[in-house]
């Protein structure tokens, strides 16, 4: 699967990020995913985590952490972790490079918390009821704690680094130089504490996003972690880092900085969780492009959080991709899910054995395709609701008749290259046998309502987008 981007108004300006044009006629509304492969061929998955320090520690994951392109720096070179607040969090074992002692250090992070109620650990040296250090958020204030005895928190007890608001990046930073432990908000001290004992050199993990026993899980994204032993980097107010932190002298941990594989860049700022080998390619892709989405046919789909985006309720919506598949063995197969189980109320289309396109809408099918797909072939699908007008478009040129729906469609989830099984949260066996590339959503907006032109994907790094064009664009192409 390729890029998918999602602009509404504005500038626009992000690192090899593929052109936005206008659509067609006067089409208004707002795309609500687009994803694209960001390039990195060698990382198969978003839930691998990688240690970018010269230590290369191994980092395990807890819960469904994934990968995401959200950053704080609007780059496609840099990305994030999100945890769903509901068990996920990253470990790594204890090690002599996480003691800090009576020494300088720096401990670093941005964060994007999507709640500011309750408490939640984002950064932390804790195992058990305290610990070393931890960077915490209580209700919508962060704080520092650490501790000389691994009992109470006798160096720094709560102190306020600073105060936060939901789906904003701050940068969060703590150093210590000589006898003095600063806190900094986005470069700004918040509090600073004098203290000349040792930091509490116990056997605990470092973890981010709870602490190894399961609690107080963070709800939100968190980007560039680094421990830096040996060093104060920041020792007075500063400008946050305006681009992803590097392995810098005395680093002993660099992680959730770009170990990525694909990304959604839209407003909705959803992970993509690659699942059963899904990979990106460069044996095929469409004209203008330099890779696609892999499906194996067995294992392989993407999943996505439940959200909102996906629930086109009785409006307007657009669903569109390219397709290139391999076979149409077995008997069928699933592209587009968004349903919670496979008898609810959201939207599905599969693709039978003889190449046949179907939608399948409240437990029937509503629509199937005159004529059929070839295999091997590229091919645009656009579905479009206008009113209660339902239209599918094959290489732009509407197929078959206008279909009168106005569905409900009220579940919040998306599948793609596989469908719903019969209880929630759970998979069927119907897993898509090719490439798809380009796939994006459009919640109330009608795209296409007559035949178009499918796009021809140019590259570009920077666009202009007018401020009254709201929905009546495209993003195309993935990263080099």
């Amino acid at each position: 699967m390729s890029k998918y981007h999602v602009v509404s108004s504005g500038m626009v300006t992000r690192q090899a990020l593929p052109s936005i044009t206008r659509q067609r006629g006067t089409t208004t509304g707002s795309a609500n995913l687009m994803l694209y492969g960001a390039g990195k061929t060698t990382v198969s998955n978003n839930t691998t985590f990688i240690d970018s320090s010269a230590n290369a520690f191994t980092v395990t994951r807890n819960g469904d952490t994934v990968q995401s392109g959200f950053n704080p720096f609007s780059q496609a070179s840099s990305g994030s972790g999100y945890f769903d607040g509901t068990g996920d969090y990253l470990s790594l074992a204890n090690n002599a490079a996480f003691d800090l002692g009576t020494g300088d250090f720096t401990i670093e992070c941005f964060v994007n918390t999507q709640v500011v109620s309750g408490t939640a650990i984002i950064f932390c040296k804790h195992s058990s009821a305290t610990g070393t250090w931890i960077i915490y958020r209580n209700a919508s204030t962060i704080q520092f704690f650490c501790s000389s005895t691994g009992s109470s928190w006798d160096i720094c007890n709560g102190v306020t680094v600073g105060t936060v608001s939901t789906n904003t990046w701050y940068h969060v930073a703590v150093s210590r130089s000589g006898t003095s432990i600063r806190s900094f908000l986005n470069g700004v001290i918040g509090n600073t504490t004098t203290s000349s004992a040792a930091l509490f050199n116990g056997t605990q993990v470092v973890a981010l996003g709870a602490n190894n026993i399961g609690a107080d899980f963070f709800n939100g994204y968190i980007s560039n972690a680094r421990v830096v032993k040996g060093t104060a980097v920041y020792t007075s107010n500063f400008t946050p880092p305006t681009s992803p932190l590097t392995a810098i002298t005395n680093t002993s941990l660099l992680l959730l900085t770009d170990n990525y594989s694909i990304v959604n860049s839209t407003s909705t700022n959803l992970p993509v969780t690659i699942n059963g080998g899904a990979s990106i390619s460069t044996a095929q892709f469409p004209t203008g492009m330099s890779s696609s989405m892999l499906f194996n046919g067995t294992t392989g789909y993407l999943s996505f959080p439940s959200n909102s985006a996906f629930a086109f309720g009785s409006g307007d919506f657009t669903i569109e991709y390219w397709l290139y598949a391999s076979s149409w063995s077995p008997s069928f197969y699933t592209v587009f899910d968004t349903r919670t189980t496979g008898l609810s109320s959201g939207y599905s289309d599969y693709i039978n054995g003889s190449g046949v396109f179907n939608i399948y809408i409240n437990n029937s099918t509503i629509y199937t395709m005159t004529g059929s797909l070839s295999t091997n072939t590229w091919t645009h699908i656009a579905v479009s609701r206008s009113g209660t007008s339902l239209r599918v478009f094959i290489n732009g040129t509407q197929n078959g008749s206008t279909v009168t729906n106005s569905t409900n469609l009220s579940d919040t989830n998306l599948l793609v290259a596989v469908n719903r099984g019969s209880t929630a949260g759970t998979i069927s066996t119907s897993f898509f046998n090719g490439y798809i590339s380009n796939v994006r959503v459009c919640k109330g907006t009608a795209l296409y309502t007559a035949n178009f032109t499918p796009p021809s994907l140019p590259m570009s790094t920077t666009v202009t987008v007018p401020a009254f064009v709201t929905n009546a664009i495209y993003g195309v192409n993935q990263i080099p």
